[in-house]
């Protein structure tokens, strides 16, 4: 019997090969929303503040770039993650130096 971890990773990996176009939308998704609230958090600890176009211009772009890093990297399990890695050092470059 396998692990309930296994079996999920398993499912996962059978839907990104079967439906490629849903688990891409879905990691675009889940990225936009865990970078919105990343970006709260930087906000609310560094003092800055997020802006209120956020939703209407910054996240957008940013959602692109993140797009196109995604399509760049070859397909691996941690191809969401190494794509998310640049802009979040930037965003929190960003704040520690208007921060201090």
């Amino acid at each position: 019997m396998k692990a309930p971890g296994l079996r999920v990773l398993h499912v996962i990996a059978e839907l990104r090969r079967r439906w490629p176009w849903l688990t891409t939308t879905v990691d675009i998704a889940l990225f936009a929303l865990a970078f919105s609230a990343f970006t709260k958090v930087l906000g609310k600890t560094s003092g800055i503040g997020t802006t209120a176009g956020f939703f209407r211009i910054e996240l957008p772009v940013v959602v692109l770039i993140f797009a196109g890093l995604y399509w760049i990297i070859r397909e691996s399990p941690l191809r969401p993650l190494v794509a998310a890695i640049p802009l979040a050092v930037v965003y929190v470059v960003h704040d520690l130096y208007y921060a201090s």
